[in-house]
């Protein structure tokens, strides 16, 4: 198969798919659409190597995809750190969601000024992604000089930026809560 996952073709099953390193919705169909061949055609272990393979070639969706398996082991056996590894990976290739949920994990570890700063930096990257739910925790963070520097002004303005992008109070109330 080729190495080179950059709009790289593969066939599976006499099927051809595209697969693309990009991280929008139609790479994330488009490697759903190849594991979905790979599992019909040759079972589970072959889907989840080749996710593991494009998740390891920069797919940020396949890696999140991948973490989520790992962590709840109802599709395959767990593995928590392989769960940890992929969210990680994802995060690190610029999927808001594990931004979030790294971000989030980091702010309940606060025992250090480090995680502190760990805990702002994922949400901040998140919050650039365009993740209502982290502008809003960012904001929060901002406004109480948690992991950064305090800044009412940063504060307001990422709380407003996250109403208007329809931001789930409840959901974030409930992830800084847990």
């Amino acid at each position: 198969m080729n190495q080179n996952y950059e709009n790289a073709n593969v066939s599976v099953a006499g099927t051809k798919a595209q697969v693309n390193k990009n991280d929008d919705m139609n790479s994330h169909f488009n490697f759903m659409s190849c594991a979905e061949l790979k599992m019909n055609s040759s079972g589970l272990k072959a889907a989840t190597d080749y996710m593991e393979e494009i998740a390891n070639n920069g797919n940020a969706n396949a890696a999140y995809f991948l973490s989520l398996l790992y962590f709840e082991g109802e599709i395959c056996k767990q593995n928590l750190k392989k769960g940890a590894h992929y969210l990680k990976l994802a995060a690190l290739n610029g999927h808001a969601d594990a931004q979030l949920e790294i971000g989030v994990s980091a702010f309940h570890r606060y025992e250090s000024e480090e995680e502190k700063a760990n805990s702002f930096y994922w949400i901040h990257e998140a919050a650039l992604n365009g993740l209502p739910e982290a502008e809003f925790i960012l904001g929060f963070f901002y406004s109480n000089g948690f992991g950064c520097k305090l800044n009412k002004k940063l504060g307001q303005m990422w709380m407003k930026k996250a109403q208007v992008d329809n931001f789930d109070y409840e959901l974030t109330k409930k992830m800084l809560n847990q």
